[in-house]
């Protein structure tokens, strides 16, 4: 929820939120401040649909929810999840919304005085909490006019009177579980908390990682023996991880790794929450997102070889990156992604490079329906084969690939950005290191396929290293994930795509600026990690975790995984139409406007 500076009345997440799994108990765990959201899913059924009657109530219920989150502090905590309990306050809560409309209802509009939206704020306010941002219930109010104005209530007073009645069970209903059960929705007392440090263990392909100060922090919270950690991460950074079998060798002690898989938002980016408040993305799709922002900006289109050269000269960062993934730095932080930006941008101002003011849009046409004819011709109607040359002959690899369903079915956009990553890592040589591709993958073929029928858009894809271009990275500002580029990276997971964040946000960018946010995962059917010299560190967050929210199973982001400060809309070069409208609160960032922001 942090990503995004809303405002108190925009929607609270609907997406239900991430439960994990211990590795090795049986056990379900949640993040505290997921708790309200998921008590949320929980009321909305047959009794309280999502229809224009209950958009205020569901409005009012956002002010709430984010006035009580701040009993949290901020802090990022898991605690067991409690299946049971919150069955029970589902069937309590949703019993008494027949009440609403009962004739024993608390409230009724039936004198003239009442007939006023004065009446209806005032009444609903004395239910409220205050929040610290707006002790004036300013943005109660703007729901109410807005409301009213589309409402008259002395015209409405059935509506309102409904109104009050919803408002009224639903915070005493929510009132009485947070008050019954406040341990989970406060942070843990330094002296009194669990004896259990509570961490999480960042699953990959092929191996794991903690996040070492992370783990540090848990086990001084516990009070546990830490000479041996503090040993480990001497004269190591804050985002420096773990191998999982580092952690197995620490002297054994209470301590209980909770799974978090990085899920892949489609065409969305997931950031990962710390417990310190900020956020991060992993190495990898930090990567990935910037080669694939320079393709949908359009900055490739019609440039000559030396053009082309000198916009990958500011990817230098590319190297340093690598690098330090390799001693054990496996995580980016949101600071030092804005300054990776900042060095680009910079970069392209010194240079006069920008991107074309007329930039060619791809052809939309849906998933497995195209040819590779109209691949070619796509590629030279973006004029990409002036700045790649070979990329006309490396299309019939793609379309091969497609064919052998290694990769997801992929629309046309997604088959171009495939093309534009492949020719680039072809041409920077940091990126070449970084995947060891299979050879096949650059050996020019005639583009000259025999007429090979559309594939079926329904095909299945094949369990594969590839990451689907659909389901990977997204700048931010064309909000385009890349596409399964058929190899792997040596340090990535390869995981299906899922929506993101749940809370997951992430922060505004200029027009010309490089999008922060990203999700890759490259893909892995066509070629083969390699060896580190330096500890595994285990194959983002990936939404890894701020990791949005699943329901009652491990599943999205979690307020944690955050979504955009500053959304931006999808790109229509790599963003089919139906992906280019916005995701739920948590992958779009809330309009701005005068209300105060929680």
């Amino acid at each position: 929820m942090d990503f995004f500076e809303s405002e108190l009345s925009s929607l609270y997440p609907m997406l239900p939120p991430r439960i994990y799994q211990s590795m090795k108990a049986a056990k379900s765990y949640i993040f505290k401040r997921e708790i309200l959201n998921q008590m949320q899913m929980l009321t909305m059924n047959d009794s309280f649909r999502m229809n224009q009657n209950n958009v205020p109530i569901v409005k009012m219920m956002a002010i709430y929810m984010r006035t009580k989150d701040e009993m949290m502090e901020g802090k990022l905590e898991f605690m067991p999840y409690e299946a049971n309990e919150l069955a029970v306050f589902e069937k309590h809560v949703t019993d008494r919304f027949k009440l609403a409309t009962h004739k024993g209802r608390k409230y009724k509009i039936h004198q003239k005085h009442q007939k006023t939206i004065d009446y209806v704020f005032d009444t609903i306010k004395t239910m409220m909490p205050v929040n610290k941002y707006d002790p004036e219930f300013t943005s109660l109010r703007k729901v109410l006019m807005i409301s009213h104005e589309e409402r008259p209530v002395h015209k409405n007073q059935q509506f309102y009177d409904y109104l009050i009645n919803m408002m009224y069970i639903i915070t005493v209903e929510f009132n009485n579980f947070i008050n019954n059960n406040m341990s989970w929705f406060t942070p843990y007392p330094v002296d009194q908390g669990p004896k259990t440090a509570y961490v999480r263990l960042f699953k990959e392909t092929n191996n794991s990682y903690v996040l070492g100060f992370e783990l540090l922090r848990e086990m001084k919270r516990c009070e546990m023996d830490t000479v041996q950690l503090e040993e480990m991460l001497q004269d190591k950074g804050p985002m420096y991880c773990l191998d999982i079998r580092e952690v197995l060798s620490l002297k054994r002690q209470n301590v209980e790794l909770i799974v978090t898989q990085h899920k892949k938002a489609h065409k969305k980016n997931v950031w990962i929450p710390l417990v310190d408040g900020t956020f991060c993305l992993p190495a990898e799709p930090t990567i990935q997102y910037f080669i694939f922002w320079a393709h949908n900006k359009g900055y490739f289109q019609n440039v000559s070889i030396e053009r082309r050269d000198k916009i990958l000269d500011a990817f230098s960062f590319i190297k340093t990156t690598l690098e330090e993934m390799q001693k054990g730095y496996r995580l980016v932080l949101q600071s030092d992604i804005e300054k990776i930006k900042d060095g680009i941008l910079e970069y392209f101002k010194n240079n006069k490079i920008s991107p074309p003011a007329e930039k060619k849009e791809v052809r939309h046409i849906d998933k497995g329906l195209w040819t590779i004819k109209q691949l070619v011709e796509e590629i030279k109607y973006l004029e990409l084969d002036t700045a790649f040359p070979e990329m006309v002959k490396l299309a019939g690899n793609v379309f091969k690939g497609r064919l052998l369903k290694h990769f997801p079915s992929l629309d046309l956009c997604s088959a171009v950005e495939i093309l534009q990553f492949f020719c680039i890592t072809r041409v920077e040589k940091s990126s070449r290191i970084f995947y060891e591709l299979e050879d096949s993958w650059f050996e020019e073929m005639s583009s000259e396929v025999p007429a090979a029928e559309p594939v079926d858009a329904k095909a299945g894809p094949k369990e594969s290293k590839a990451a689907s271009a659909t389901s990977e990275v997204a700048p931010k500002e064309s909000e385009v994930t890349p596409a399964d580029y058929g190899a792997a990276s040596k340090y990535s997971e390869s995981r299906p795509a899922q929506a993101a964040p749940a809370n997951s946000e992430a922060t505004p960018v200029s027009s010309e600026a490089a999008p922060k946010e990203s999700e890759a995962a490259p893909a892995d059917s066509e070629k083969k990690p390699k060896d580190s010299g330096a500890a595994s560190m285990g194959s983002k967050v990936t939404p890894a975790d701020s990791e949005a929210r699943p329901a009652t199973s491990e599943t999205r982001p979690a307020d944690s995984e955050v979504s955009p400060k500053d959304s931006e809309s999808v790109s229509a070069q790599s963003a089919p139409p139906e992906h280019q409208a916005a995701g739920a609160d948590s992958e779009v960032s809330p309009k701005y406007d005068k209300e105060p922001k929680n």
